[in-house]
Parts: structure tokens; sequence; C-alpha cells
């Protein structure tokens, strides 16, 4: 984590960093071999040569850091209906290119809850896929501006677990707004639209406090920062790195992230398929009823940093500063730092291109879903297939895959992780787009996946 500058360090101290604190044990391995601060009491440190030498494994995880996880898996249970909601629909004479279901599927004949059954397709008012693609895109642009907000509040103002009590308590009066524009008498009208519309404003700030805080309250929870030897019962000593450690901590966070995602869009869509939107709205509410209980039973087992100001804030304002001796607060260390991290945001700037064919999963793809036979099966529970894999797929890369590397001495470091993230996608659109033209040639109607609506 960078350092702050001297006017900002006795605030800051009292912070427990991330997952940026934890992201070099060996910057922090130049204290003294004796260590009492009731974290690393006890503990023998590695010499040089053993850290050169002995292998590195990864250190218990706290209880309390499972605690918070789960609180993220019924969060994400609810999360699941931002891919349903974009499922409400609206006809006219012309293609019908309607996206996931709520947005933008038409309210099946004869239904009052907008499911399908068997052989039809769920729907609501029936905005077109344009309408639903737009929607749900704003929806994500806001919950990513709302996270900032959410960031500063923790860090400024509230901490983040009292940020996260918040978020929680907006999130359940939003889930009952949607739950209303679901219900029979309700989705029949185009004034479900503006309930629903409502609910998406709201529930994204709800869902840019959580989402801002969550993960690094999860990473707060494992306290040691210096690499320290133990001796296994087979007589083997190694190194216990935090930095593994907190890497192991984040996948299985995203482990019960998954779990909870799966089991949300599992059960939303087979109950918006087969009883009605009202039901999909209303069972991630009960789920998501679990998270104020699980954040108020662990409240004494959580390790929860007080607020202590923005380093964002402070470096745009040391930024400005002139260099003059009586106001100038930042020392040659806070500078290298800033402009480290500053450097490593980079990374970022090729998200955007891999979020192109990421999300489509949960967009374009739901709708082309929609327009083969699915003998049954909701179009949307396509997006499924993602958290399924990566429930399967975590564990193995956990404990097979990565400790492999580290015992054969590759280096498998998270840029090259993200850099691998890229051929996948690559190669997932190309597959899609054959898909696409085998479906442009099975369409009789103006190689439109759609058919006409007539009046």
């Amino acid at each position: 984590m960078v350092s702050q500058p001297d006017g900002f360090k006795n605030k800051q101290s009292k912070t427990t960093g991330s997952v940026e604190k934890h992201a070099s044990s060996e910057l922090i391995d130049s204290l003294p071999v004796a260590v009492l601060d009731g974290v690393h009491d006890g503990l023998e440190f590695p010499t040089e040569e053993e850290r050169a030498t002995l292998r590195r494994v990864v250190d218990t995880i706290p209880w309390n850091a499972y605690l918070i996880a789960f609180v993220e898996l019924a969060e994400r249970s609810r999360s699941s209906l931002y891919f349903s909601m974009s499922e409400f629909p609206c006809g006219g004479r012309a293609y019908i290119l309607l996206k996931t279901n709520f947005v933008q599927q038409k309210l099946p004949l004869g239904s009052h809850t907008g499911a399908g059954f068997t052989d039809g397709q769920s729907g609501a008012p029936g905005m077109a896929q344009r309408a639903s693609t737009g929607l749900t895109t704003f929806y994500q642009f806001w919950c990513y501006v709302t996270a900032l907000f959410g960031a500063d509040i923790a860090d400024t103002y509230l901490g983040r677990f009292n940020t996260i009590r918040i978020a929680a308590l907006i999130a359940l009066v939003i889930h009952i707004i949607l739950i209303f524009s679901a219900v029979p008498g309700v989705i029949d009208h185009t004034s479900a639209v503006g309930a629903f519309a409502v609910a998406l404003i709201v529930m994204g700030l709800g869902t840019g406090l959580f989402k801002a805080n969550i993960s690094s309250l999860v990473a707060e929870q494992y306290k040691r920062t210096r690499l320290f030897v133990v001796t296994r019962k087979t007589g083997e000593r190694v190194i216990v790195d935090p930095a593994l450690t907190i890497s192991r901590v984040y996948m299985y966070f995203y482990l019960f992230v998954n779990v909870g995602e799966l089991v949300g869009q599992i059960g939303m869509t087979y109950s918006e398929k087969y009883v009605g939107f009202w039901l999909a709205y209303t069972l991630p509410t009960v789920v998501f009823l679990l998270c104020p209980i699980v954040l108020f039973a662990g409240r004494k087992r959580y390790v929860r940093s007080p607020p202590a100001g923005s380093i964002l804030a402070t470096a745009y304002c040391d930024s400005q500063l002139k260099v003059d001796a009586e106001v100038v607060t930042f020392d040659d260390q806070w500078v290298d730092e800033v402009n480290r991290g500053l450097k490593a945001c980079g990374v970022f700037c090729w998200y955007p291109i891999y979020c192109l064919t990421y999300n489509q999963l949960n967009i374009n793809l739901t709708s082309q879903a929609a327009t083969v036979s699915t003998h049954g099966v909701p179009n949307n529970v396509l997006s499924n297939l993602d958290p399924f894999a990566l429930i399967i797929f975590i564990p193995i890369c956990d404990l097979l895959i990565y400790p492999a590397l580290r015992r054969a001495g590759v280096n498998f470091s998270a840029l090259k992780k993200i850099a691998a993230e890229f051929p996948t996608g690559v190669g997932a659109m190309i597959w899609a787009a054959v898909v696409q033209h085998y479906i442009y040639r099975a369409s009789l109607v103006l190689r439109m996946a759609w058919p006409i609506s007539c009046p």
C-alpha cells in the first residue's frame, strides 16, 4: 500500500491494508528479526539463504474471512437477478430483436406473471434488444461509478464494515420494489418499467457501496505481512508466504462468489420460466436476508479498520502544491510509491477490451440462445456455465496447477494470469461468431434471428 505523507501517517497507520499490503512480503522483511506486534510474535523468520532455497506454502485462512465470503455469496445470489432483470419487452410491427427477458421479451399470451413455461419465452413489457442492452449497460456503468463514491465514503467517514451494512439495508429495500414491479396486476402494464428503472438506479447505489469494500474487508482478515518458517510433520522446512495466502483468500472468496451466482441464476431462471418474475426476485431476497444476520453475528470477530482518509484525495492535493518547504507534506518515498501505483494501474487500460468479450455472456449470447431451440431450458441459463466452470477450475488451479508450477520454478505471476485471459476471450468470440453464422443460415426471415411480429 502507498505510504502516506508525514502529515497523514499517524492517521493512516491505524488502517490495516488489503491486497496491496501483502503484495510483496519481502519488502517488509527488512524489519528486525524480533517482532512483538501481537501478529508475528514467536515466529521464525527466514534467512537470505532460506528465502532462496525453501519451498513457499500458504498459511491457514482465518474463519472470519470465510464469514465475509459467505456474505458475498448471499449478495451474489441476488446479484444474479441483474442478468435476468434485462428481460422486460415492447412490441410493434417490425423485427423483434429482443434481449434477455424482463426488459426485452413480451409478456406471454395469457400470462400475468411473465412465465413462458416449457414452449414459451418469458417476458414482461417488451422493450426490445436495444433497450434491454442499453439498460443493462447503464446499470453496469452506474455500479462502477457509485463504487468510487462507496470507496471514498468508507475510507473517509464510515469504514468498510459500516458502509457494507448500509449497502445491505439499501439493497433489501430495493428488492421489495423489484418484487412489486413483477407481481400480477403490475407487470401487465407499462408502469412496471418505471418501478424497474427506479430499482436499477437505487440498487446500483447499494451495489457500489457494497462491491467497493467487501473484497478489501476480506483481505484485512489476514493480518500477517512477513515471511516466516515452519517445520512440517514430515520434517520439511518451508516458508509461509503471506502473498500466497492472500492469493488463496481471494481465490476461495471468488469460489464463494460463483457458488452464490450459480445457485441464484439457476433458481431464478427456472422460477421465471415456470412461475414468474415475482418469484425470481423473491428467492434472492430471502437469501440476501442472511447478509445482515451474518454481519451482526460476526461483528466482534472481524478485523475492522477505522476510516483514515482517501489516498487518492491526498495524492491529488499534494500534486498541486508548489515545492515549498513550508507546505510540502510528502517525501521522496511517497512520490516514488505514488508513481509506482499509477504505473501499476496501467494494466486496467486493457480491461475494457476483455470486458467487450466477457460481458457478451450476459447480453448478446443470452439473446443468441433465445433464437435457437432450447427444449424447455431457459435461454438465460447459458450464463450459468461461467460460474459452474469457475467452481470446478478454482480448486484445480489452487491445489494442483499453481503448486505444480511453483515446484517447477515457473513464476506464473498475476500479470501472466491476466494476459492469459485475452486469448481465451478471443477464442470464445470466434466460436460465438461461427454459431451465429449457422443461426443466420437457418433463419428464414431476412437473415434476422427473430420472427416478424404482425398486428
